[in-house]
This record gives C-alpha cells, structure tokens and sequence, in this order.
C-alpha cells in the first residue's frame, strides 16, 4: 500500500484483486472490531467492512500509476472528508446503542442519518416522517 501526502489524517492507498483499488482511512477504523477493516472503495465509490484476514489473501502490489488513475476519485474522497471532520455529528444508533459520527460512518442518500454499522439508519425508525432532518 502506498501513503497519501495528506495532512488530516493517515490514508492509504491499496489495491485487492476483487475489491480493486481502495482507499484504508486510519481515522475511520474506530467503533471496529480488530478482526474487521472498513475500505472506501474507488470503483464504486462507497465505503465497507471487510474481515482483515480474508481482506489480506489477495492484497495485490498496487501499480505505479494508480494514484494518477484514481486522482478524481481519491481528491472527491479526501474533499468529502475534510467536510465531514468541520462538520462532525456524533449521536447513537437507536437500534443496537453504539456511538456513530458522521465521519467515520455512511450518511445515508435518502434520510440523511448517520447508518450505523449494524445497517441500521433514519429509514428504519418507526418515528421517521420520510422528511430529511
């Protein structure tokens, strides 16, 4: 994997042979189990969880070019970011109890929660009126 010159905080960035390239955000590792790692996808442009041990059987050394393929895609990402540290929410998902924040979490498109790793966001609440908060 090769180190981003980025100043917020420590990414990095790899390449799988079925998840293809990805970004690892070092600050976007907590509220995980040491056994999970979470990834923001370049392809597909969306972050997820992934088991460490079968995540690292089919690491592949990335290629030199891949940084200037994926600057777009890598420069949005780290864009989004910064956005979200400035603008952090922290709360609890009302299903399973655990801290979630906005950085370090999904937003979900349609409510605008914060999706919790259990799946759980604004969408699946009884209360919820389908406006955006």
């Amino acid at each position: 994997m090769q180190k981003l010159n980025y100043n917020l905080r420590e990414v990095w960035l790899g390449y799988h042979e079925e998840v293809g390239p990805f970004l690892y955000d070092k600050g976007s590792q907590s509220k995980l189990s040491e056994k999970k790692v979470r990834l923001y996808k370049l392809k597909t442009e969306e972050s997820s969880v992934f088991l460490k041990n079968i995540l690292k059987q089919n690491l592949v050394k990335a290629k030199p070019n891949l940084e200037k393929d994926y600057k777009e895609k890598i420069n949005k990402y780290l864009e989004i970011l910064t956005k979200r540290i400035k603008n952090k929410r922290q709360t609890h998902c009302f299903e399973c109890k655990s801290e979630i924040d906005s950085v370090d979490f999904l937003i979900c498109t349609k409510c605008k929660w914060i999706r919790c790793s259990c799946g759980t966001c604004g969408c699946d609440w009884s209360d919820w009126s389908g406006e955006s908060v």
